[in-house]
């Protein structure tokens, strides 16, 4: 089976098969995110780069930054199965900033200043169909971030933080793989809608 390689720390499926989602190793943990386009990564990234980070720190490499819209953690074959048929659920094009930052139990983050209602609509749509079919959802608020760095108690977020403009095009299907080098699968992009109807790839 042959796999597009992403940036580093990424791979992706593109048309990804319910075979392909199968082949994952069972400890694989499944979720769903916002992706950020290449100027939006690469935005975060510099972000990431003025805190100041104690030397037990773990920086997510850029290629993993991303936005968990919904995780599932590890799942048995048939429900990998049922995921990798989803239909997408509908959406338009929004858009928000990043310009907040915090640490929370050792997780260092950053997030929107104002949770937009679209994105609040996107998580909440997707939980619904999710629940549906019988999946386990965190109970807790909804809290969007993007987790810059792990084991990060004392780090120091910059003074001045530059707006991160993104634009939302579309939602992923990702699984985080055990290895030596964790790497992200995207195993399936669903865009917004274009023209009144929703597309998956």
């Amino acid at each position: 089976m042959s796999h597009r390689g992403g940036p580093s720390g990424e791979r992706t499926w593109p048309g990804a098969t319910l075979d392909e989602g199968a082949d994952l190793p069972p400890q694989s943990r499944w979720f769903f995110a916002l992706w950020p386009p290449a100027p939006v990564r690469e935005a975060l990234a510099q972000q990431q780069a003025r805190w100041t980070w104690p030397r037990r720190a773990r920086l997510v490499p850029a290629a993993r930054l991303h936005l968990t819209l919904h995780f599932l953690g590890p799942l048995e074959p048939s429900r990998r199965a049922l995921l990798m048929s989803l239909p997408a659920v509908p959406f338009e094009p929004f858009e928000f900033a990043i310009e907040r930052a915090g640490r929370w139990r050792g997780i260092a983050w950053m997030g929107p200043g104002e949770v937009p209602l679209p994105l609040l609509a996107l998580h909440a749509a997707l939980g619904e169909q999710l629940r549906e079919r019988g999946f386990e959802l965190e109970d807790r608020a909804y809290a969007p971030h993007v987790t810059m760095a792990r084991e990060a108690a004392g780090a120091c977020q910059p003074r001045v933080i530059d707006r991160v403009q993104w634009t939302v095009r579309e939602y992923v299907l990702a699984a985080s793989v055990p290895g030596e080098r964790r790497d992200y699968a995207v195993l399936r992009r669903f865009s917004a809608w274009s023209g009144g109807a929703a597309s998956v790839r």
